[in-house]
């Protein structure tokens, strides 16, 4: 096997390396290279951290007749009743009918919540005795109205009454 002989002058004299000699000089060379680079690809335990799988957020216990409610009291309806029907079936159009057909022209909102099986109404005007009396025949009917005394729900009516006109 011939070794390769290189010439290198150190301190004035001249020096034979054979290819063995200069091993040290390549892991040298290649340490100051390849040192920096992979001590690069560390991943620091803060990076860990971002990288976990965030936790679930704890599951919320409000149902979606209860946001639904929430959502009605923020738009201050003053009258929220949420119908049910009687077997626990969800609402079929026959039903969503004959609750529109029961309840006060006025009623500014219903939303369909709890998989179909609620209906949530939301008004500003108070429903007739004749009308929820009917429909109680049909439903389970849950008054989340904000209570008012007697003279405040009076001038909201009227002032109502009167902004809509003859």
């Amino acid at each position: 096997m011939k070794l390769r002989q290189i010439r290198k002058k150190s301190n004035g004299r001249q020096k034979l390396l054979s290819g063995n000699d200069r091993f040290p000089q390549f892991i040298i060379l290649w340490l100051v290279f390849l040192l920096p680079a992979v001590s690069g690809c560390v991943v620091s335990p803060s990076l860990k951290k971002e990288n976990q799988p965030t936790p679930a957020p704890p599951e919320s216990r409000t149902t979606s007749v209860e946001r639904d409610i929430k959502s009605m009291q923020t738009a201050d309806f003053d009258y929220i009743y949420v119908f049910r029907r009687k077997d626990g079936a969800p609402f079929e159009s026959d039903d969503k009918k004959y609750l529109k057909l029961n309840s006060p022209p006025a009623t500014n909102r219903f939303v369909l919540s709890d998989g179909d099986r609620a209906v949530v109404a939301g008004s500003s005007f108070k429903f007739e005795p004749e009308n929820l009396m009917a429909l109680e025949d049909r439903f389970i009917i849950e008054n989340h109205s904000v209570e008012k005394n007697d003279e405040e729900s009076e001038q909201s009516e009227q002032s109502q009454s009167n902004k809509k006109g003859p």
